[in-house]
């Protein structure tokens, strides 16, 4: 072997060169190319993704907020699939949205969130008339607040 630059720790085409010469002074040479592959992408990607509370009646795009990464890939945000949702944000209820995203090597990610959509409370007077109005008093007079 005659040269031999092959670096199996990172990925990339080498070249191999043997040489022989037999007694008679007579030279062959073979250069061979070596190929080293990156190791199979096994990560799954990463969605992020939170729980979320609405009021009934409020809009609601399951998309909203939802991002996706891969360690490879970078951002595939774009790639987020919506695979099940059943929030009916015209009820109060406890909802879930799940989300499937797939990286260039095939490893998929899913995530289910929890959407929760309440009642708006409504507050009541229990304290009696509260509808009071300016007052003007002279010095020494009571206040009945």
């Amino acid at each position: 072997m005659t040269s031999n630059n092959v670096d199996t720790s990172k990925a990339g085409t080498y070249n191999v060169t043997y040489s022989v010469t037999d007694a008679a002074g007579n030279t062959a040479t073979k250069t061979i190319t070596v190929t080293v592959n990156d190791a199979p992408d096994t990560t799954k990607p990463e969605i992020t993704a939170s729980d979320k509370t609405l009021t009934v009646g409020d809009s609601f795009d399951p998309k909203a907020g939802v991002t996706a990464t891969d360690n490879k890939d970078g951002d595939i945000t774009s790639k987020i699939q919506v695979t099940s949702n059943n929030v009916d944000t015209s009820k109060a209820g406890t909802y879930n949205v799940t989300y499937s995203v797939t990286d260039a090597a095939g490893n998929t990610a899913t995530k289910t969130i929890t959407v929760t959509s309440k009642t708006m409370l409504q507050t009541t007077n229990q304290t009696g008339n509260h509808q009071r109005s300016d007052k003007t008093l002279t010095v020494g007079d009571s206040f009945d607040p």
